[in-house]
């Protein structure tokens, strides 16, 4: 009996444990949600969110992304958001050879004068959707392989309130 109960118990943890992100029903969330275009029509989408109740205490979202050297011209566009978000597209990824999937790495950090949970989701051309756990003030990775043969729905985007086209490191501002 005792061995049942114990290996419940170790079942029931490693579920929690395991499951990922919080779930975002019954909650009221604010999100931060930049999408890259790439020259050849992909994007890719890095959804963070946070309780509202954290809202007053958040400051804003810095998102760094690491795209492939030659990768060509990419566009930063912006959804309207709680936060003001930043981002820093850094060519310094290893060349992409133009033959399917590429790597870009990033790291999402909230800005806060408090700490608290927060989840980024990675949706569009993506060879896997994906979803990290997070805490405000520290940077979480958040990587992804860009594939245009893929598609995951972007996580509630709203009309996109502005737009720019890097084609070198650069940082860039949502309004």
């Amino acid at each position: 009996m005792r061995s049942t109960r114990l290996t419940l118990s170790l079942a029931v943890a490693a579920a929690i444990l395991l499951s990922g992100p919080p779930a975002l029903a019954g909650r009221d969330w604010c999100a931060g949600d930049p999408i890259l275009t790439f020259k050849d029509g992909t994007r890719i989408q890095w959804e963070t969110r946070f309780e509202a109740s954290n809202l007053a205490s958040a400051s804003g979202a810095a998102v760094w992304v690491e795209v492939p050297a030659n990768i060509g011209p990419v566009t930063v566009s912006f959804p309207a958001a709680p936060v003001r978000e930043t981002v820093t597209v850094s060519y310094t990824g290893p060349a992409y050879d133009g033959k399917g999937a590429f790597g870009v790495h990033a790291s999402v950090t909230v800005n806060a004068s408090a700490s608290f949970a927060t989840a980024t989701a990675i949706r569009g051309n993506v060879a896997k959707a994906t979803d990290v756990a997070g805490m405000s003030n520290t940077a979480t990775k958040a990587n992804a392989k860009v594939d245009g043969g893929q598609w995951y729905d972007l996580v509630g985007t709203t009309a996109v309130r502005s737009s720019v086209t890097v084609s070198a490191t650069t940082t860039v501002s949502g309004p």
